[in-house]
This record gives C-alpha cells, sequence and structure tokens, in this order.
C-alpha cells in the first residue's frame, strides 16, 4: 500500500526533517505500507521556479497526509501548505494533518518578536480547532522521531480503515467534529448604494489596495465627510471584483452599546449561526477558520472599549475602520473633502432630488 506523505517545514528544522525521512523509510522498509515522501522547506530556491509551485500543489492536494514542522516562527509559504491541505481535508477527507511545534529558548539572541507573535497566533488558531489534536510538542530529535512515527502509525491505520469503508460503501468517521458551514449573509444582503454618491475613484482604488498590503486600516475623516458612504459603495466594489470570497461582516459600532448587543442584533444575524457568548473568541475561530473574509467596525470612535474588544476578536482576519480618530496600529487613510468637479456634481445631485420632489 502506497501512502503519500507531504513534509513541509522552515528552514529551522530543516536538519531535524533529515532524520524524520531516514526513520520513516527504516520503520516500513519490511511492511507492506510503501511511503512516498514529498517535502518542501521554504529556503528552497526551486520554490520560486516556472512551474514547481503548481507541481507542489497538485502533490499536496494529492496526498494522504501532511505534517507540518515549526520553530521560532510560521512561513508565509508553510502556513499556505497547511491552510491548502486543511481545505482539501474538508472537501475529500485527505490529507491527514498534524503540525508539529519545536520548543525554544524565549530568550534566544535570534528570536524575532513578529516572528514570535505569529508563531503563537498560528497555534491558538490551530487549538481552536478540535481540542489541540493537530498540536505535537517536542524538544529532540530523538523526541520528534517517536512522535512522527507514533502519529504516521496513527494515521496510516486510520487510512486503511477508511480505504475498506469507502470500498465496502460504510459511512466514515470522520476526523474531528464538523464545524457549520457559514457563509456571511452581507455579500447577498449590501446595504443599497447611495444615489448621490460620486467620485472617490481614486480614494477607492488605494483603500482596496492598502487592504492588500495590509491587515488594519482605517478611513479617517471629519463628521459629515463620507466615510460611511465610501465604504458602502466599496462593499459593492468588492462583490463585483469577486474579492473576500467568504463574505464581509459590517458592524456599526453606537455609544453606551455593549458587546451582547453588537453580538446579538448585528454578528449572529450575519454569520448565520448562533454563538456561545461565554466562549465567544473560541467560537468564532472554529467558525471563521481559513475564512477569506473582511470586517467592518463602522464609526469606531464611538465606542473605543468594544472597538478594542472586536479587534481582539477578529485579529486574524482584515479590518477596515471607519473613524473620525485614529487607531494604534492601524494604517490611516485620511479621507479629506471633495474636490471642486466632485463637490459641483454632489449639489446637482441633490438639487435635481429636490427639484423632482
Amino acid at each position: 500500500m502506497e501512502v503519500t506523505i507531504f513534509l513541509s517545514h522552515t528552514k529551522e528544522v530543516e536538519e531535524d526533517i533529515k532524520e524524520i525521512e531516514i526513520a520513516i523509510h527504516r520503520a516500513y522498509q519490511k511492511s507492506d505500507i510503501n511511503p512516498i515522501i514529498e517535502h518542501y522547506c521554504e529556503s528552497d530556491k526551486s520554490f520560486h521556479t516556472e512551474g514547481y509551485q503548481s507541481r507542489l500543489n497538485d502533490i499536496l492536494v494529492s496526498c494522504d497526509i501532511l505534517y507540518v514542522f515549526l520553530e521560532r516562527r510560521v512561513g508565509q509559504y508553510t502556513e499556505e501548505e497547511f491552510r491548502t491541505g486543511y481545505k482539501s481535508f474538508k472537501e475529500r477527507r485527505l490529507p491527514y494533518l498534524s503540525v508539529f511545534f519545536k520548543k525554544f529558548s524565549i530568550d534566544s539572541g535570534d528570536v524575532n518578536i513578529e516572528h514570535l507573535t505569529k508563531w503563537h497566533e498560528f497555534k491558538n488558531e490551530l487549538s481552536s480547532l478540535d481540542g489541540n489534536q493537530y498540536i505535537i510538542e517536542y524538544e529532540t530529535v530523538e523526541r520528534l522521531k517517536s512522535e512522527v512515527l507514533k502519529q504516521l502509525k496513527h494515521d496510516i491505520e486510520k487510512l486503511k480503515r477508511d480505504k475498506e469503508a469507502s470500498q465496502n460503501h460504510a459511512p466514515i468517521s470522520p476526523l474531528f467534529e464538523e464545524k457549520p458551514t457559514i457563509k456571511l449573509q452581507t455579500n447577498s444582503q449590501l446595504p443599497p448604494r447611495d444615489p448621490k454618491f460620486v467620485g472617490r475613484k481614486n480614494e477607492m482604488e488605494f483603500i482596496l489596495a492598502s487592504l492588500k498590503d495590509r491587515k488594519y486600516c482605517a478611513i479617517v475623516g471629519n463628521g459629515g465627510i463620507g466615510k460611511s458612504a465610501i465604504t458602502t459603495e466599496l462593499l459593492h466594489i468588492i462583490q463585483e471584483r469577486s474579492l473576500y470570497r467568504d463574505g464581509i461582516l459590517w458592524i456599526k459600532l453606537e455609544k453606551e452599546q455593549t458587546l451582547d448587543q453588537v453580538v446579538e442584533e448585528q454578528m449572529i444575524e450575519q454569520i448565520g449561526v448562533e454563538l456561545n457568548r461565554q466562549k465567544l473568541d473560541r467560537e468564532l475561530k472554529k467558525l471563521l477558520f481559513n475564512k477569506n473574509i473582511l470586517v467592518i467596525f463602522d464609526s469606531a470612535e464611538q465606542n473605543e472599549a468594544i472597538t478594542n474588544q472586536l479587534f481582539r476578536l477578529f485579529k486574524e482576519h482584515t479590518i477596515l475602520i471607519t473613524s473620525r480618530q485614529q487607531f494604534d496600529d492601524v494604517y490611516t487613510i485620511q479621507l479629506n473633502r471633495l474636490n471642486a468637479e466632485e463637490s459641483l456634481k454632489l449639489f446637482e445631485k441633490q438639487l435635481g432630488e429636490e427639484l423632482d420632489a
């Protein structure tokens, strides 16, 4: 029986992976299991050559088992490999997934704070999926070999059972509890376009470009200058261009508002799934894991306390804020008044409506 195993890892654990490959081949050299090992390291320069990435993705989505190995940081492509594998598993029940985290000393001189933060965020995100099922920690290469071989034995046995069940047309038990499929309803229930909206084309393109390059952006300007109006227009452009495939979550902030009110009156309605208020952070991570969404906090200055709480809940996703004031660690896009030509067009539209009335 051939079993395709994909090993994805950052360069820090490259030597450990060499030991793992040897250990796997030795463990199964006299068995009926033929392990076919493919691996990817972020330091591999061939990844950037023509056709290599396509071949890698083809192998990844067709493999039986995906193991990811990390130390100190989560590489961009290594994280993408896990997410691609996870998506494939949700669609075809393969590959089986595990992530091996190598423990390290926090006081190491070469620890990058940004990398460390991302490392912890990714680890916490995995923990929210289904009770640490994917997370395996190790300190030494000997411990790693032991953990990999133990997990591999478990996965191969599960693979055999599932294949036998499939051949016998028996139902296959899920590897983990299926999470509700959600589709943010805002995509089909966008607020209507303002018929009086004019101009702002350059600003809108700049905002869209900024959202691609940065995780958190804020449209900042005085009251009545058109922050919500330009955001509404942006939503329709986003839908027309098929951006943020899993939807948009628009949260309107108001004074004296509580988080429970935001959840009850806005989030549940848009997400379409009941949320456990006592475990809100965990619930959202499960529901929105691997989702490509845009979260909007409109009039954020009205309730800074709730805005800060929402930031913590949605920090893994792209966030766009409209506000009269700036926020720390958020890229500011200053919205100014319309130019003379745009102001004249707006005046003509408003005058036309009054005359028609």
